[in-house]
């Protein structure tokens, strides 16, 4: 999958692209959104990974990083999932190593 610069390889529920209402576009009514939210809590485990530009990456983590001082909860859409990951989700910084391949995660976990 391809969101503008930023290719996605099916994992499983995390892959991350910022959703902002578009100007003009409804917002969807009370039925249609508990519709989604049903949808989003029967929806299987996932894993989702993307390779992305740099730019395209500085300025999600910027828009994030904006949402968490403000103390705000983060609009994202995953995977054509929209859902918000809230302000007080628990955040963690993980590093891995084997072999001769190392990795950062920032990762943010909450329930749902």
């Amino acid at each position: 999958m391809t969101f503008g610069t930023c290719e996605a390889r099916d994992r499983g529920p995390l892959d991350v692209v910022r959703h902002r209402h578009a100007p003009g576009r409804a917002l969807p009514d009370a039925r249609s959104a508990a519709r989604l939210w049903s949808m989003l809590a029967a929806m299987p485990e996932r894993d989702v990974e993307r390779n992305c530009s740099t730019q395209t990456f500085v300025e999600t983590l910027r828009r994030l990083a904006d949402a968490l001082e403000r103390g705000e909860a983060f609009r994202i859409q995953v995977a054509g999932a929209r859902f918000s990951v809230p302000r007080d989700a628990a955040l963690s910084i993980e590093h891995e190593a084997a072999d001769d391949e190392e990795e950062l995660e920032l990762q943010l976990r909450w329930r749902r």
